[in-house]
Order: structure tokens, then C-alpha cells, then sequence
């Protein structure tokens, strides 16, 4: 028998459907990769489907959104259209389609993307909202399929984009954990006097110049990072921002 037989062209994925599939809906793989799903018509459930994993697509976009060649561009799940890189992402739901394979102007409506194409360790920078009652839900900053052989986390940091404030507490915090809910640091803005904007929050800086020191922090492969608001900012005059960004390495 042939070490291997030829079956079909590169780039396609065969699934059962679990529920009905518009033709050029864009979905994620449990491998994490981006799909688009073919045909000529809607399938239903059971229906076997076709998901595209590679070549050129073009992706509803705003028109005033614009790319360069190359761009790297995301899907976002709940406008349903393809953007740049923003405070907004969040990788529970939105996730990286490719590569802009040609320049889009303000005034197109579809973004030409390399589906797929390769995609350097690139975490979401997310900003946190730490107002009372604003945001209460992780927010995905290392989507799992940016992490497929475990990571080295060396610098956590944030920073203000709102001057912290409350009438009882203006401690916003922020806990960065990895899948498994071991926490990698927290973001504790100043309490009792507001961080100027741009200020500076250290999370963890794992960097040493002696050897010998505690073990460095890793993340398991194939599993995501998030980060949640652990306590919000309270009383009157509430406010509080900051931007999150998180320096990783791949695991050999």
C-alpha cells in the first residue's frame, strides 16, 4: 500500500453540521483556525459542510475602515465585519482571519484577505473599563490558537487611559489568568489618589539578572489567557481605564 494516497486539494475542512449554515459564514475551527463555509446553497442540520481554510476572500468591512497590504485583520463577531486590531477585541469571540492580501480605501465595503495566513504571537491589547457596573466578564487577550506549544510570560503591564476615581474606592484591579484560572498578576491602580493618563501599572516583570531566581511564569499549550475586572472603582464620581498588554514568548 502508498505511504499516502491523494484525496483532495489543500484547504478545506469536511463537517457535520450542527445547525443550519449560510453559505460564506465565517466561523472558528476547534483548531482555532478561521473558516468560510461553501456551497451554492444554506445547508441544514446534518448536512455536511464544506469550510474553506484557505485562499483570498473578500470580507464585509466599514468603509471607513482602512488596510495597508499585509495588515493583519480580525473578525468581529458582533459588528460581523472584518477590523483592524482594537481596544474592542476580545478573543472569546472575535477572531484573526489572515492577512490583507491588497491595500483597502475608505469608501470599499470588503477587505481582500489571506485566510489564515501566518500570524505572529499577537496579543489583544483590551481596555478595561473598571466603573462600577460596566464590565463583568473576561476578556481573552491570548487566544488559545496563538499558543500551540505553551508560552513564557515576561512582561504584564497596563496602562491608564482614564484617571481613576470614586467617592469610597478607586482601586480598579485587574487579575490576568491563564484556562486554568492560575492567576499571572494583577493591575492595581493607585488607591486613595487617581493615576495620572499614561501611567504605568506593573503587573509582573519576570526578567532577572540573577540566575537562581523563582520560576518564570508559563502557560500551558493550547490554552488561552483572559483578564477580569476583580474590583471596580465605587461611590460617586466613579471612573477608571486602562489598556492591558501582555509580552509573551512561544515555547519551543
Amino acid at each position: 500500500m502508498a505511504d499516502a494516497t491523494y484525496l483532495k486539494c489543500a484547504g478545506g475542512i469536511e463537517q457535520v453540521a450542527a445547525a443550519a449554515v449560510t453559505c460564506g459564514t465565517i466561523a472558528r475551527l476547534a483548531d482555532g483556525r478561521a473558516a468560510v463555509s461553501q456551497g451554492l446553497k444554506a445547508a441544514e442540520s446534518g448536512d455536511t459542510v464544506l469550510w474553506a481554510t484557505e485562499g483570498i476572500f473578500a470580507v464585509t468591512c466599514a468603509t471607513g475602515t482602512t488596510f495597508s497590504l499585509g495588515d493583519l485583520v480580525f473578525w468581529d463577531e458582533s459588528a460581523s465585519a472584518a477590523i483592524a486590531p482594537a481596544l474592542t477585541l476580545d478573543g472569546s469571540a472575535d477572531l484573526y482571519l489572515g492577512r490583507a492580501a491588497r491595500a483597502k480605501v475608505s469608501g470599499q465595503i470588503v477587505v481582500l484577505v489571506d485566510l489564515n495566513a501566518i500570524c505572529p504571537l499577537r496579543p489583544i491589547v483590551y481596555e478595561f473599563d473598571c466603573q462600577t457596573g460596566i464590565d463583568a466578564v473576561a476578556h481573552v487577550l491570548i487566544p488559545a490558537e496563538m499558543n500551540p506549544k505553551g508560552l513564557v510570560i515576561t512582561h504584564v503591564f497596563a496602562l491608564v487611559t482614564e484617571a481613576f476615581a470614586g467617592g469610597t474606592q478607586d482601586q480598579g484591579i485587574v487579575t490576568v489568568s491563564d484556562e486554568s484560572n492560575n492567576a499571572i498578576c494583577t493591575l492595581t491602580a493607585s488607591d486613595a489618589s487617581a493615576d495620572a493618563i499614561g501611567d504605568y501599572i506593573l503587573g509582573v516583570q519576570a526578567q532577572s539578572t540573577a540566575t537562581g531566581a523563582a520560576t518564570i511564569l508559563q502557560v500551558a499549550a493550547g490554552e488561552y489567557v483572559d483578564a477580569i475586572i476583580t474590583q471596580v472603582t465605587s461611590g460617586t464620581a466613579v471612573a477608571g481605564k486602562m489598556k492591558v498588554y501582555i509580552e509573551a514568548i512561544p515555547l519551543v
